[in-house]
């Protein structure tokens, strides 16, 4: 599952949580390293329940 640099995995402005900008600061990082797939996404998701 790839996803567009210029679109984030899930919408951000959705949900009302104050967690979303590290999660926004995290896949962007993912883009910069080259890699890209769905366990990328996945951690950010579950970062952000943790937070």
């Amino acid at each position: 599952m790839l996803i567009p640099n210029d679109q984030p995995a899930y919408p951000l402005r959705e949900e009302p949580e104050g967690s979303y900008r590290r999660v926004g600061t995290f896949i962007p990082v993912v883009y910069q390293n080259g890699v890209v797939s769905q366990a990328c996404v996945d951690r950010s998701i579950m970062v952000r329940k943790t937070l």
